[in-house]
């Protein structure tokens, strides 16, 4: 992991291919009753990706605990905006389980607590916030695995929990494609690519796609169109 540095570029080039995606799963399981399997499959590399990219900023020199707590609020904000039309896509029992950007910003949470060496209540909001949001524990342990390994070098343990985390993925997705993640950021991270930082961009465009989605399903089923999620 020394050996392994983020640029600007690829972190957005991550981002970007994260959003590519999630969009396809998206589209394929709210428009098209799950109907394409690649769609899900590739799909499942997306939440991962984001939660590594979420850890890899958070472990950046420049990210005082200040700045993390604006990352929180922003992940937090818009994951309240988006849970409205989330659930009316379909969730399992109304607003349960919350959306990945709450997934995110609990995941945020945790790691704030760890650089603020409050183990036993990062513990606790571990366990309690599993509970309640998308892919329950895993995308916490993601970020922060990815956080301890970039912010204090500890290769070795993070590598495994890393990898350990992303393999519980199964236990959700029913398939090992989410480990492909992994090597997405690693063969990622041997191009030089420059890509313009577009702020706020992923943070609207999360309820921006749900509300488009929603609305062009609403015109589907006007016209005779069942949906089964």
């Amino acid at each position: 992991m020394q050996s392994l540095k983020l640029s600007d570029g690829q972190i957005e080039a991550l981002k970007w291919l994260a959003l590519l995606f999630m969009t396809l799963d998206h589209i394929n399981k709210y428009l098209l009753n799950s109907t394409w399997p690649a769609a899900f499959d590739i799909g499942r590399l997306a939440m991962p990706i984001f939660a590594i990219v979420l850890g890899y900023n958070l472990s950046r020199e420049s990210v005082t605990l200040e700045k993390h707590k604006k990352v929180a609020e922003k992940l937090f904000i818009f994951g309240v905006i988006s849970t409205p039309v989330h659930a009316s896509l379909g969730n399992i029992y109304g607003l349960w389980p919350l959306n990945i950007l709450l997934s995110l910003f609990s995941a945020a949470i945790i790691v704030y607590l760890v650089r603020s060496q409050k183990y036993f209540i990062a513990i606790v909001g571990l366990v309690l916030t599993s509970l309640i949001v998308e892919f329950f524990i895993f995308p916490s342990l993601i970020v922060l695995f990815t956080f301890l390994a970039f912010k204090y070098r500890y290769v070795g343990f993070s590598l495994f929990g890393l990898a350990a985390s992303i393999t519980g993925l199964v236990f959700i997705n029913n398939n090992f494609y989410a480990l492909s993640s992994i090597a997405v950021v690693f063969l990622t991270s041997k191009f030089q690519l420059k890509l313009p930082r577009v702020r706020y961009f992923f943070y609207f465009f999360y309820p921006a796609h749900l509300l488009v989605i929603y609305l062009i399903r609403l015109s589907m089923e006007s016209q005779g169109y069942l949906f089964f999620t």
